[in-house]
C-alpha cells in the first residue's frame, strides 16, 4: 500500500468529515441545509474535490485515490445545482432580481476568468511554453481554452442566459416550458456540433436546482416523512446504476452509454446528496475557507497543478504534489478574490458582487 496515497485520502476525509453533525432521532432535521452558511462549506468540499480529481489524473500509482478520477462530473453537478437553486431563490424572494442580472453575473465570472488567463500566459511563457496572441484571444472568448476546466464558466454563463430568457416577463405557466425547452435545444446543439461531452453530462443539475428551490417547501415536507428514506434509497440505486453504466460505456468505448450514465448520475447524485444533507451537516473552518474562495480555487487549481508538475521532486510524490498545489492555490485564490472585488466594485458596482 502506497503511504503517500493513504496520507492524501486521510487528509481529504478529515477535511470533509471533521466537525460533521448528524441529526439523529425522529423529527430532527437540518432545516438549514440549503442556507448560505451550509452551502458555502459544500462549495468548499466540491472545490477541493475537483482539485483532487484533476491532480489524480496527473499522478501515477494512484491506488486508493482511483475514485477521484471519476467524481469530476458529480462534483460539477453540485456546483450547477447550487447555482440553479441560488438564482431561483433570488428570483423568488428579491425584488427586481432580474434587473441587471446578466451584467452582474457576466462580470463576476468573466473578470476573474480573464485575469487567470493573463496569469496562464505569463507563467506558461516563463516556463517555455509559448502561447500565441491568437490562442490567448480565443481563450478569452471561450473558443480554445488555455485553462481547460474553465468550460464550466462558459456553460454557467449560458445557463444564466437561458434562465433569464425563460423567467423574464413570462407567465408562470410558460416559464418552465421555455426553460426546459431551451436547455434541450442547447444539448441538441452541443451534440450536433460534437462539443466535448464535459458540457453535457452535468447540465441537468442546474434545472434540478431551480426546481428544488421552486418546490422546496413541498420537498422538505416530503423528506420529513418515511418517504425521505425511500428517496434516499432510490437515488442511491439510480446513482449506482448510472456509475455501472458509465464504467461499462467507458470500458467498451461506447460514448452514448457513458454519457447517458453520467447525465443520470450527476442528477441522481444531487438528489442523494441533498437528501443526505437533510440529516447531516458538513461544516468546519477549512470547508468554509475554501467555500468562500470556491470560484477562485476552481479557476486557479489547474494552473498550479501544471506548475507543480514541472517540479520533478514534487511531481514524483503524490502527497507532496497535491499538498503543494492546495497551498499555492489557496494563497492565489485569496489574492485573486481581493483583486476581483476591487476591480468589480470600482468599475461596475458600489457594493461587492454576491
Amino acid at each position: 500500500m502506497n503511504i503517500q496515497n493513504v496520507f492524501v485520502l486521510t487528509a481529504w476525509l478529515l477535511f470533509v468529515f471533521y466537525g460533521v453533525k448528524i441529526y439523529t432521532g425522529g423529527g430532527v432535521y437540518n432545516d438549514h441545509y440549503l442556507e448560505r452558511e451550509n452551502t458555502i462549506s459544500l462549495r468548499g468540499i466540491c472545490a477541493v474535490s475537483v482539485l483532487f480529481h484533476h491532480a489524480v489524473g496527473n499522478c501515477s500509482n494512484v491506488g486508493l485515490l482511483e475514485p477521484f478520477r471519476h467524481i469530476g462530473y458529480l462534483v460539477v453537478g453540485v456546483f450547477f445545482f447550487l447555482s440553479g437553486f441560488g438564482v431561483c431563490w433570488g428570483y423568488r424572494y428579491k425584488k427586481d432580481y432580474l434587473s441587471g442580472f446578466l451584467k452582474k453575473r457576466l462580470v463576476s465570472l468573466l473578470i476573474p476568468y480573464w485575469f487567470v488567463n493573463v496569469l496562464y500566459v505569463i507563467i506558461f511563457n516563463a516556463l517555455g511554453t509559448h502561447i500565441s496572441p491568437i490562442r490567448f484571444l480565443e481563450s478569452l472568448i471561450g473558443i480554445n481554452l488555455i485553462n481547460r476546466p474553465a468550460w464550466y464558466i462558459f456553460e454557467l454563463i449560458l445557463l444564466y442566459i437561458i434562465f433569464y430568457i425563460s423567467f423574464q416577463r413570462r407567465k408562470k405557466s410558460t416559464q418552465w416550458i421555455a426553460f426546459l425547452l431551451l436547455i434541450c435545444i442547447t444539448i441538441g446543439i452541443f451534440c450536433f456540433m460534437n462539443i466535448d461531452k464535459l458540457w453535457i453530462r452535468s447540465i441537468f443539475a442546474f434545472p434540478l436546482g431551480v426546481a428544488w428551490c421552486c418546490y422546496k417547501e413541498k420537498i422538505d415536507a416530503y423528506l420529513k416523512t418515511k418517504c425521505g428514506v425511500l428517496v434516499f434509497i432510490c437515488s442511491s440505486i439510480v446513482l449506482l446504476f448510472s456509475a455501472v453504466l458509465s464504467v461499462y460505456g467507458e470500458y467498451r468505448g461506447i460514448d452514448i452509454i457513458l454519457t447517458i450514465g453520467e447525465i443520470v448520475g450527476s442528477s441522481a447524485f444531487c438528489i442523494w446528496l441533498f437528501t443526505l444533507l437533510f440529516k447531516v451537516n458538513f461544516n468546519n473552518k477549512a470547508t468554509r475557507f475554501f467555500g468562500k474562495y470556491a470560484m477562485e480555487v476552481y479557476l486557479l487549481h489547474n494552473l498550479f497543478l501544471t506548475v507543480m508538475n514541472r517540479v520533478e521532486f514534487v511531481a514524483k510524490n503524490n502527497a507532496l504534489y497535491i499538498l503543494c498545489t492546495v497551498i499555492f492555490t489557496a494563497i492565489g485564490a485569496v489574492l485573486l478574490k481581493k483583486i476581483n472585488d476591487i476591480v468589480i466594485n470600482r468599475l461596475y458596482f458600489k457594493n461587492s458582487v454576491n
